[in-house]
C-alpha cells in the first residue's frame, strides 16, 4: 500500500515449494499446469524445488483464493508450500 500498489492490475504471481521426493514434485507439477500455472521444477540441496506462476490481481479476495488453491495442491503432494511473490505495479 505505501508503494501504491493497483491490487487490481493482474501480474504474474510466483508460488514456491519444496518436495522430498521428485515424483511429489511432479504430480504437484501436473495439477497446478492443469490450473493454469507455468511449472519449473529443479534441485535445490537435498530437496525437489518447484516454482508455480500464474498472472493473478491482488486484491484480498484473489490473494485468498490462490493461496488456498496452490496450497492445497502442494499438501496433497506432500511438500512444503514457502510462500509467494509478486512485482508491485505502481500508479503513476
Amino acid at each position: 500500500m505505501e508503494l501504491n500498489d493497483r491490487f487490481e492490475v493482474p501480474r504474474p504471481v510466483e508460488h514456491f515449494a519444496y518436495f522430498r521426493r521428485r515424483a511429489f514434485a511432479n504430480v504437484a507439477g501436473a495439477e497446478l499446469q492443469s490450473r493454469g500455472f507455468s511449472v519449473e521444477i529443479g534441485r535445490r540441496g537435498l530437496q525437489t524445488f518447484l516454482q508455480a506462476t500464474r498472472e493473478e490481481p491482488l486484491d484480498f479476495a484473489s490473494v485468498e483464493r490462490f493461496l488456498s488453491e496452490v496450497i492445497a495442491v502442494v499438501e496433497r503432494s506432500r511438500g512444503d508450500y514457502d510462500g509467494w511473490g509478486a512485482a508491485v505495479e505502481a500508479s503513476a
